[in-house]
């Protein structure tokens, strides 16, 4: 949680469920769009979200599964 706060190129809203950090483009509406950042039981992260329609990235890091999100972000000003 703290990486994703402090990551300024994110500029999402993280909250810890079910043992994953989902980070959301609005707060207070689920269907602006989610990123999943989920925690695999032999070690690593898988990055996730709905848009593009089912994405999924396995991935070594906390630090990489949250540049697998940021790829995915809309450009600022575009």
């Amino acid at each position: 949680m703290r990486a994703a706060h402090a990551d300024p190129r994110c500029g999402l809203f993280p909250v810890v469920s079910h043992g994953s950090l989902v980070l959301s483009r609005d707060a207070r509406d689920r269907a602006a769009g989610e990123y999943w950042i989920v925690p695999r039981a032999g070690g690593g992260y898988r990055a996730a979200t709905s848009e593009p329609a089912g994405f999924e990235e396995d991935v070594e890091s906390l630090e990489g599964a949250l540049a697998a999100v940021r790829a995915l972000l809309p450009r600022q000003g575009t």
